[in-house]
């Protein structure tokens, strides 16, 4: 199994559109930024109180939302919503 790309990694990484992006950019922070609070939410579940992990349960939805916005931010017609 290939679980790499093979271009070296040149301090650079791909979006979805395989646009060649510098790690250090504002959108590959973002990106990190979100994935880190979405870890930190899932950590935090289960608290043992449903209502406390139902809105927990809604944050990570949306912060799913926005990393896919992140991921895709000029989707196509067809792109799911």
């Amino acid at each position: 199994m290939k679980i790499y790309t093979g271009r070296g990694d040149e301090g650079l990484t791909d979006l979805r559109t395989m646009e060649r992006v510098s790690k250090d950019s504002e959108h590959i922070e973002a990106y990190g930024s979100v994935d880190e609070v979405n870890a930190l939410v899932g950590r935090a579940r289960p608290t043992g109180y449903d209502d406390v992990d139902a809105d927990l349960q809604q944050i990570q939805n949306h912060l799913h939302i926005v990393q896919a916005d992140f991921a895709n931010p000029d989707p196509d017609e067809d792109d799911p919503v």
